[in-house]
């Protein structure tokens, strides 16, 4: 058994770790489990979802697996990076953003500064239409709680609570300000360098 503590899959041989170049079959379950991850991206109307360059039609999965559990070993580390995406704004503003909405804003493919920044209240409604409608079919049951809230035991009348809405909205402005400030910040350092050209 591989001392690996996360299996990796060589470039060329997907079988074959890049960390220690041992068989897949050779890592323990903890060291494959951690090559997984939650997918976020965007649902399309024709039964694919994206997620940056990868499209996975939905439709072709294998019928026992769930979306979520499918296995995309090359956006594993963008999980990490998810994690910590809200930090900054929960810090600044004093306000812990609800699981359920970070989950929502990340299966959307919203873990983005300036697409948080341009946010509306339509989209509110688009993503509450989506749960109601379609997550159910793409996320295992026992992870409804962190998806749907007070609503995990229905699905289909699910709806953003006001308590959701309000930090929806200071989501939306802390991002806007963020967005205004690096923007003012680049235009600047873009003069400074235009001056010692």
């Amino acid at each position: 058994m591989s001392q690996c503590k996360k299996f990796s899959p060589n470039i060329f041989h997907k079988t074959k770790c890049s960390n220690c170049f041992r068989q897949k079959e050779e890592h323990s379950a903890e060291a494959l489990e951690c090559n997984r991850f939650t997918l976020s991206g965007i649902y399309n109307p024709n039964g694919s979802f994206s997620y940056g360059r990868e499209i996975v039609n939905i439709h072709k999965l294998h019928p026992d697996r769930r979306l979520m559990d499918y296995e995309m070993d090359s956006l594993s580390s963008e999980k990490e990076n998810n994690e910590d995406f809200f930090k900054e704004m929960e810090i600044a503003t004093k306000v812990t953003i609800p699981i359920e909405l970070k989950n929502m804003l990340k299966f959307n493919g919203l873990l983005s500064d300036g697409l948080l920044s341009r946010m509306t209240d339509s989209d509110l409604e688009s993503m509450e239409e989506f749960a109601r409608n379609h997550l159910h079919k793409l996320i295992r049951e026992n992870d409804f709680e962190n998806y749907y809230g007070v609503f995990k035991q229905n699905p289909s009348n699910f709806k953003f609570l006001i308590g959701h809405r309000k930090t929806f909205h200071l989501i939306v402005d802390f991002f806007k300000r963020k967005v205004a400030e690096e923007s003012k910040r680049d235009s600047i350092t873009l003069r400074k360098i235009h001056l010692y050209i």
